[in-house]
């Protein structure tokens, strides 16, 4: 399975065609995953 993370969903219908993730990739199932937004941390010494 090959995971999509994205910072929110958008419905199909208001993306342009060339931004829709497909449901599958070579037979490889494709899921899209909201994860909000994403910061890097600072690095504990």
């Amino acid at each position: 399975m090959i995971i999509v993370f994205v910072t929110r969903k958008v419905p199909r219908d208001r993306l342009l065609q060339e931004d829709v993730v497909p449901d599958e990739l070579d037979g490889v199932p494709v899921r899209v995953l909201a994860i909000g937004e994403v910061s890097a941390q600072e690095e504990d010494l």
